[in-house]
Order: C-alpha cells, then structure tokens, then sequence
C-alpha cells in the first residue's frame, strides 16, 4: 500500500482562503439583498436578510453596518405597524450611529424614533428625538432626508396637539423641498398637514360644549383642506409609500367632502376605500381611517349611535395597529358622541378608559427609557468607558426624578419612593398613606388667565406641598394638575395632613399671583393594604380622588 504525500501550491492555497471568505457572513452584501426583496415586494424575506445582516454586523463588529441594518428593520416594523418593535430597533441604531460618528445615520434612525415614539404616544421622547434628527440634518448637505425629518417632526407636534408648531415644520418642509436639486417630493408634507388641520378640528370639536362647530367653520376648514391638496406640485409618491400615500389622500378627499356636505361623492369615496381594502393586503392604519370617515359621515348626519358604534370599531383597530395617538382620538370622540346623545354616565365611563390609557402610555415609556439607559451602559462598556458613564447616568437620573417646573419630585420619583416606602412597610414598617390632590377648574385658570399663571399656581401648590410634608415623606407631581404626597403616617393623621394642605391653598392670597384669581383644591387619601403594589395604590388613590371632586371637591 502506497501513500502520497498532496503538496499544496501557493495558487491553491489563495483559492482555499477565497473560498472560505465566501463562507464568511457578508453583512453588507445581506442589507444589500434585503433593499432588494423589498423593492420586488417581499417583506419577510427583506426582514429575514436584514435580521441575518445584523446578526453578522454585531458579531464581526462591524457597528456602522449593524446600525443600518437595524435601521432598515425598524422602518419595516413600523410599515406593519409594529412601533413597539420599531421604536427598539430605531434606538439602538441612533447609538450605534453615534458612536461611530455616522451623523446621517444618526438622524436617520431619530426621525424613526420620533415617528414610532409619536404613535405610541410618547410625546416627549418623540419631540426631543426628531428635533435632534432636524439639527442633526441641518448641520450636513442638503438632501431630500431634511424634508423627511422636517415632515416627521411636523407629525410629532401634530400628534402633541401644538398645532402652530406642526404647521411651521411642514411649512419648512416644503420650503426646503423647493431648495434641493432635483426638486423633492413634498405630498407628504402637504397631505399630513392637511391631516394636522383634521385633527385640530376633531378635538375642538370634542372640547366644545354642546353641538359641534357650525357648518360653514367645517365648510372653510375644509375649502383650505382642499385648496392646499390642489395645489401642492409633485403629487406622485415613491413606489414604496404608494399605498401610504393614497390612503392618506384618501382620507383627506373624503373627510372634505363629508363637511362640505358632498354626501355622494363622499359615499363613492367610501365605496371605492370598501373595495380596495378588499382586493389589498391587510392594513390596519388604512382600515381605522376607513371607520374614520364612517364616523364622520354619521356624526355630520347626526346619526350619532352610529358615530359611536364607528369610534369603539376604531379603537379596537388602533390598540391592533399600537397606535395610541388615534386610540385616545377614537376615545375622545366616543365620549364626546356619548355626551351628546344625553348619556353623561357614558361618557364619564369613556374618559376613565381614556385616563387608564394614558397612565400605560405614561407607564410604558417609563420602562422604555429603562431600555436606553441599559443600552448607553453595555456600549460604554465595550468601549471601556464605564465610569464616564456612571457619572453621567447619576446626573441624567437626578433630572429625572424631578418635575422640571415644580420642582418636587416627579411620577418616576414618585414611583420609586413610593416602592421602597411599600418595601419597608412589609418588613414591619409604619402605616402609610396616598394623598392625590387635583386644582380645581385648572383648565378654566389656563383660558382665563394664561397658561403661564397656571404655571405659577402649580408652582405655588407644590411649594405648599413641600412645606406641609416632612423630609422622609414624598410631595410629587404625577402630571398637569395632579399632585401626590406619599406620607409615613395612617390614615386619622394623613387626613389632617391633608386638611392643613387644603386650607393652606384655599387661604394663600392668590391675588399676589394675578388680581381676581383664586384656587382650591380637591383631596383623596387612601391607606396601603397588604399586597399593594405602586401601581393598584396609586389607581386606589385617585379614584379616591375624583370620587371627592363628584361629591363637591375643595375639601
């Protein structure tokens, strides 16, 4: 038996290391691919790829790569409606792209937080990351990605209700439109401030007393509507935002129509929506406005049962779709129909929802600002830098336990004082209480007088908290007008308390703040029971609350 010895030439082994950099994962190549299948219309083999691209990024430490990827997933999430996910996704991008210096990036990954954090009802985080992405943009070569930024941040005010704020941003969207060259698509902008003008109008609607506007302001508002949808250039959207920009055309088109008592072709409309939704992959954003258009056209008939009927199908939707924006729209309206139809316990029973909604908004973006805090620290942490960090993270914690306005401790603070006070009351502590306090009538304090004298009263309340509380005990303000103190006493001596606190509002010279103004105050004070978490005594405390403010309130 004879062996042979195989000896292996230099042009063999340049072949053999070809092939195994072919084995290698290319994550360049698998975003690459993954733009590809998207253009040809596959979107779970263009998220599979780009999954695949960011797996191989992280694990070849290729930072610039994994955050693109990343991004590309995020903006595949949020076309299916999954902005949880996509809010994630998009965060990790921004701070990858940071650490790498890729500005662009950066901003590309902010607008899609500030456009997911917006649908999830996160205002603030929304605000602050597409202002940063505009800035960001804004320092860089003009290109059509500052009109993108400028058309999200538009939206982010739109959906905060600061209605001036959203018109100058798609205003400047389509100004900046008109500086780049070749020119920019502006519909978007165009489409989403004809939106804004919709939106503003339902909520005036809902905050009026009574009937709803007259006829000829939804007939004006409506003529702007469509003179601005008229006369916009360019109306022909990319490929890839076709069905997105034809329901949203749609909607407009057919919500003008509706006001300016074009019933018919406002019914063509709906039919022709009926049909495509029919002959069209499932699209919960599309199918809300469809129930959109169907409440409108019954509230402006005055079929207001079938109004509401469409408000609660909306709703349903909207939570399907994680969009919180148009699920406390849907609920705002529902009341408002309620009310009109002479059902006050209804209604009432429709803001309580609306309220329960809004603290899990509230609570929720809490334990996502946890998320990013856990982020910052494992990439410092890569980059050996922790201790910078640490430092860094114990400032941003203290500002975040403060009410920037008041002063006094905020919902995070309050929730974290609350727990350890809760702690400790299981291992034997003293009897704690709960008291909410909420100014009465604030709202009628803001249009009187300005929202800057509402600011001043909240102010002054919270230094009357602080001076009525001792230095163990927590004064918070949960939010608007509602104030906490979580105090170490039972429930006989936190009423006194609470007693003493009222009548110190009641009897301060409020006349020293502005002439002719006056506040009072409406107290609940509930005691911990054995198994309360934060969350079900907080919720018992302001029930306790507002059953005061039913009863009378002021005392």
């Amino acid at each position: 038996m004879r062996t042979e010895l195989v000896c292996t030439s230099p042009t063999d082994a340049d072949h053999m290391s070809d092939l195994e950099d072919q084995a290698r994962p290319r994550p360049g190549l698998q975003l690459q691919l993954a733009r590809e299948a998207l253009a040809n219309g596959q979107f779970g083999g263009a998220h599979e790829l780009a999954q695949a691209a960011a797996r191989a990024a992280e694990a070849t430490g290729d930072v610039q790569t994994h955050a693109h990827a990343l991004i590309f997933i995020a903006e595949l999430q949020a076309a299916l409606s999954r902005h949880r996910d996509a809010n994630d996704a998009s965060q990790r991008a921004a701070f990858l792209c940071e650490s790498v210096g890729d500005r662009r990036g950066e901003a590309m990954a902010l607008m899609l937080v500030g456009h997911t954090a917006a649908n999830l009802g996160r205002n603030e985080d929304a605000i602050e990351a597409a202002l940063l992405s505009v800035k960001l943009l804004e320092a860089l070569p003009l290109d059509p990605t500052r009109v993108i930024a400028l058309t999200i941040l538009g939206s982010v005010y739109m959906w905060g209700r600061d209605w001036k704020r959203a018109r100058h941003a798609f205003d400047a969207a389509i100004d900046v439109a008109g500086h780049c060259e070749p020119k920019v698509e502006v519909a978007y902008a165009v489409l989403n401030g004809a939106l804004a003008e919709i939106l503003k109008h339902v909520y005036d609607r809902a905050d009026q007393d009574g009937a709803p506007s007259s006829i000829e302001g939804q007939e004006a508002l409506a003529r702007r509507i469509e003179q601005a949808i008229g006369s916009a250039p360019g109306m022909a959207p990319t490929p890839t935002g076709q069905d997105f920009f034809e329901s949203l055309w749609h909607v407009c088109q057919t919500i003008v129509a509706i006001w300016l008592g074009q019933t018919l072709k406002a019914e063509q409309l709906m039919d022709a929506a009926r049909l495509q939704l029919g002959l069209t992959p499932k699209d919960l954003w599309r199918d809300f406005w469809h129930e959109w258009t169907r409440l409108e056209l019954a509230w402006q008939r005055g079929n207001y049962p079938a109004a509401e009927r469409a408000a609660e199908k909306g709703l349903r939707i909207a939570v399907a779709c994680e969009n919180e924006q148009l699920a406390c729209c849907a609920l705002i309206s529902a009341s408002k129909l309620a009310e009109l139809q002479g059902d006050t316990t209804r209604s009432l029973k429709i803001q309580k929802r609306l309220r329960v909604r809004e603290w899990s908004i509230r609570t929720e973006a809490i334990r996502s600002r946890e998320r990013v805090v856990q982020w910052q620290l494992d990439m410092r942490q890569k980059e050996a830098s922790l201790k910078v960090l640490e430092v860094r993270c114990l400032k941003l914690e203290q500002l975040s336990l403060e009410d920037p306005l008041t002063g006094i401790a905020n919902r995070r603070g309050l929730e974290l004082g609350a727990r350890a006070m809760l702690d400790e009351q299981g291992s034997g502590g003293l009897p704690l209480c709960l008291a909410f306090f909420d100014v009465d009538y604030f709202k009628v304090i803001n249009d009187r007088y300005s929202h800057q004298v509402g600011d001043r009263v909240l102010q002054r309340v919270a230094r009357i908290l602080s001076a009525n509380v001792r230095e163990n005990d927590i004064a918070a303000r949960l939010a608007g007008d509602e104030f906490v103190v979580a105090l170490r006493y039972g429930a006989e001596v936190a009423s006194l308390v609470c007693e003493r606190i009222r009548a110190s509002v009641a009897q301060f010279d409020w006349s020293s703040v502005v002439p002719g103004l006056s506040a009072t105050i409406s107290v609940g004070v509930v005691q911990s029971q054995p198994g309360d978490t934060v969350e079900t005594w907080l919720h018992r405390g302001d029930l306790a609350m507002y059953a005061n403010k039913r009863s009378g309130g002021a005392r």
